[in-house]
């Protein structure tokens, strides 16, 4: 495939022009690159600083408020993705490449293609990578009983929190992380390197780039982020190689952003077996990455017909293919003349436009073919490929009280009884304004599982009115003593809006709360001897 040859011209963009590889859309730069180690440590100095920048900032989501509240984070991220991840390109092109401009090729080449095909692709790269997942757990017989879950609607995050994430991948996270990964590192490097290096490097940097959420915001073990990391390199040398294709960075801002924006409305979860959950971090990595290989092996032959179809530019000597004849299809000429300029005045404001009228229109099917029943939001535990010798119990208790700022509340699972899963929602409605002229800050709660002999087994904490809490283990390391406590750490004060007036800040003691609690359960039954056979 020529997408992974080494460009005959490298260097400047007036050198590269000449190369067909580039189908008429070469990396920007106009100097020369002098020595390719010098330009690979320029490419390296400008990721490490916008690593760096970034990581202050997941640090700053992870442990600081209120950006630790998904709902402010959602809106905050809208401005500081791009504003952090591509402000100090910029200006390390200025200045270390001494070039002018932008660092980014954005171009109407193949503009109208890459639209389309990013929209349909992005829906077929979500069911394919769906289908596989669900078939890939039951096939090694590590679950049963899926379902498509609408994540939203049981986060009940509502239409301010949907829109604020529609608008966070779509514009931001994809733009951002594309931009940065595909049209600066990628393509830079590409000016001295093979394109198959630059794909590697640019795949591996984007994998990298994702440690200070994994860290610092996910919390993720060593084992998990291993894996993780694994699944990302594949999924950035496949956003490359498309993205090489078509030469247009729209193709694979839309898929990008698109994958982020279907795991947020549609949910695949189900029943697992204990065995599989007892290693929760290994086994879902491990699956992950085997998802993301056969997705993509899919994939790619899909996007490869595209580019014989669509982008590929047929040169002299070439032998006639089917994908002449496929050209002279009504719709596919049709596309190939919008690429080749005939659109409206304002290519992307429409390119806009169509992509967000597109998301929306997802909404209203992620209610339709999701399912709103909370308890097929947590793994589960499948009943029937547990141990027969073991009886398993699910209970559901539920608590109603009021915390001031700074106290604590304990609820205490039963002692007599061993638990091997909890699931935990805490809900909240905070106070409304105390009149025309206040705003009221957000109550700010913790929740955590505690086991007396174990310590912390997980946590979180928000301002969003709603926290949910998942905790597994083996059967076999079942615990005895499981505490549920739930902490105010802050109630938001009545703040006036206009303080000239001799307004004064109201505050706020505390809040009532309501906590949900179900847990799974496991009893040994007692052994008996029958025909010389020792039974459970």
């Amino acid at each position: 495939m020529s997408i992974f040859l080494k460009p005959e011209h490298q260097g400047s963009e007036e050198e590269m022009m000449k190369d067909p590889v580039w189908n008429g859309v070469p990396p920007v730069g106009k100097n020369p690159i002098g020595s390719r180690s010098r330009l690979l440590m320029l490419v390296l100095a400008v990721f490490m600083v916008k690593i760096t920048i970034w990581t202050v900032y997941r640090w700053m989501t992870g442990n600081v408020y209120p950006l630790t509240d998904p709902r402010v984070e959602d809106w905050v991220s809208l401005f500081a993705k791009p504003l952090l991840q591509l402000g100090p390109v910029f200006i390390l092109w200025w200045v270390l490449f001494k070039e002018k401009g932008s660092p980014f090729r954005l171009t109407k080449v193949n503009l109208f293609s890459s639209l389309i095909w990013g929209l349909i692709g992005g829906v077929l790269f979500y069911m394919v990578a769906s289908l596989i997942y669900v078939g890939q757990m039951n096939f090694f017989g590590f679950g049963r009983d899926f379902h498509v879950v609408a994540g939203w609607m049981l986060r009940d995050v509502g239409w301010f929190g949907v829109i604020s994430l529609l608008f966070t991948y779509m514009l931001s996270t994809g733009p951002a992380e594309e931009l940065f990964s595909r049209g600066f590192i990628q393509d830079q490097t590409a000016r001295g390197f093979s394109l198959s290096t630059s794909i590697i490097i640019s795949a591996f940097l984007f994998a990298i780039g994702h440690l200070p959420i994994s860290i610092m915001v996910h919390r993720l073990s060593a084992t998990e982020i291993f894996w993780y990391m694994c699944a990302l390199m594949l999924m950035g040398m496949f956003f490359s190689i498309i993205y090489q294709m078509s030469r247009n960075i729209v193709l694979v801002i839309i898929i990008h952003g698109l994958w982020n924006w279907f795991l947020t409305l549609f949910a695949v979860r189900g029943a697992y077996d204990a065995s599989f959950l007892a290693n929760a971090g290994a086994n879902f990595g491990r699956a992950d990455l085997i998802n993301t290989f056969l997705t993509i092996s899919i994939m790619l032959p899909f996007f490869y017909a595209l580019y014989r179809i669509f982008w590929r530019k047929l040169r002299s000597g070439d032998r006639p293919g089917i994908e002449e004849a496929l050209r002279d299809i009504p719709i596919v000429r049709m596309i190939r003349e919008r690429d080749r300029g005939d659109w409206p005045k304002r290519p992307w404001i429409m390119t806009v436009t169509i992509t967000t009228v597109f998301c929306l229109s997802m909404i209203p099917i992620a209610a339709v073919v999701g399912t709103y029943d909370p308890s097929l939001a947590y793994d589960r535990v499948t009943p029937e490929s547990m141990d027969p010798m073991e009886v398993h119990n699910v209970s559901s208790v539920f608590s109603e009280n009021f915390l001031q700022e700074g106290d604590m509340f304990l609820f205490d699972l039963e002692r007599n009884i061993t638990i091997y899963m909890v699931n935990v929602t805490l809900k909240w409605t905070d106070e409304p304004p105390a009149g025309p002229r206040y705003t009221n800050l957000a109550d700010h709660f913790r929740v955590a599982i505690l086991g007396s002999a174990s310590g912390e087994l997980d946590s979180a904490s928000g301002s969003s009115g709603f926290i949910e809490l998942h905790w597994s283990t083996d059967p076999e390391m079942a615990l005895d003593d499981i505490t549920v406590s739930v902490e105010m750490i802050e109630a938001g004060d009545q703040e006036p809006m206009v303080s000239l007036i001799g307004l004064r800040t109201v505050s706020d003691d505390g809040n009532s709360f309501r906590l949900d609690v179900s847990y799974h359960t496991v009893t040994y039954l007692p052994r008996t001897e029958e025909s010389g056979d020792v039974r459970w």
